[in-house]
């Protein structure tokens, strides 16, 4: 009988934030306090992802929080720079580093990079970039850089946005989609990516802003099929910027440690969950039954590549412990969600099914 485990890794549980801005860019608060609120909350990972700047926060780290370094990137249509209205083509990535040290930047566009300016306080803040002649982000390695590459100023197209893909990867970065809701992305926009490391399935700052939407489950199962990104994972994140964004989207990962070679190498082989309320202890698929422990939830869900392949719902209002066939052979891969009585969602990342 063949068994699958949907929530592969092992030692420690660690909830982690992935998709947040400081002063460094447009947040409302700054790295140290990112640290202290996310900690206070019980998080012990927390990628600091500020627009367009990799700033390292390694002095926040101690034996019960790990800062990531990384920076979210931005590719825009043509139709933005002639002012156009939305929606438009638009597309951001997060980048997140897997080595000590690592400050490389893929694909510096310094019209991107511009938009970020340098504040008295030595944070930064959104600018006009006529304003910016004096930004820290304008000097001496970034003009390097766009002297040396004035053909990669960044605009979203298919061919772009795999190499950047694919340059950040080599480099040493974790990729990730972020907010395809917010993006305006159909399911057709799927086959421009080639070798996401993962996609935003809910981001707590889309909820807030037009199309006033959080989810996208199906532009993850998009990217499944379509063969370009595979072992592709699905993220639950803040979006952090202000308050109202904090503590609604989440991962937990399974590693023996809290270290970046730990961290790093859990979130490279999928061995966490995402989250926005349930908690996933156990799920497995044991031949064709489904065998899974959660917090109270009133659904649980089975997807392949065709679709729902398997579902239980609570006898009454929830329950934890869940046991069910599936209703056919599953196809492609298999993944679970959890859905509790209010509606949030927890959700496996997509394991291949054995030839």
């Amino acid at each position: 009988m063949n068994i699958m485990n949907l929530l592969p890794g092992c030692g420690n549980e660690y909830k982690a934030c992935l998709h947040t801005h400081t002063t460094v860019s447009d947040g409302d608060y700054s790295p140290a306090e990112i640290k202290k609120i996310y900690r206070k909350a019980g998080y012990s990972v927390v990628a600091f992802t500020d627009h367009e700047l990799l700033r390292r926060h390694d002095d926040l780290a101690d034996d019960s929080f790990l800062p990531l370094a990384g920076h979210e990137v931005a590719l825009w249509s043509h139709k933005y720079d002639r002012g156009e209205p939305k929606p438009y083509d638009r597309v951001h990535l997060n980048l997140i580093a897997t080595r000590p040290g690592l400050d490389a930047q893929p694909w510096l566009d310094a019209r991107q990079c511009a938009r970020y300016a340098k504040r008295d306080d030595g944070s930064y803040t959104p600018r006009k970039p006529e304003k910016c002649t004096d930004a820290e982000v304008a000097a001496a390695r970034l003009e390097k850089h766009v002297r040396e590459h004035p053909d990669k100023s960044r605009y979203f197209d298919a061919e772009t946005v795999r190499a950047l893909v694919r340059e950040a990867r080599e480099a040493g970065f974790l990729v990730a989609l972020n907010h395809p809701v917010w993006s305006y992305l159909s399911l057709a926009d799927a086959d421009d990516f080639e070798g996401l490391w993962a996609v935003e399935v809910y981001n707590r700052n889309s909820e807030l802003a037009p199309p006033y939407d959080s989810e996208r489950d199906d532009f993850y199962d998009a990217l499944l099929r379509g063969g370009r990104n595979p072992g592709v994972c699905c993220l639950a994140t803040d979006d952090a910027h202000t308050k109202g964004h904090l503590f609604h989207g989440w991962v937990v990962i399974r590693a023996p440690q809290l270290d970046l070679p730990s961290i790093a190498a859990a979130l490279e082989k999928g061995c966490f969950y995402s989250s926005t309320g349930p908690t996933l202890q156990s799920a497995r698929l044991e031949g064709n039954v489904v065998r899974a422990e959660t917090s109270p939830c009133k659904t649980v869900r089975i997807i392949d590549a065709q679709g729902v392949v398997g579902m239980q719902t609570a006898s009454v209002d929830e329950q934890s412990d869940w046991e069910f066939k599936l209703g056919r052979e599953p196809h492609g891969y298999v993944r679970m969600v959890a859905e509790a009585l209010h509606g949030t969602k927890a959700w496996t990342m997509a394991r291949p099914v054995p030839a």
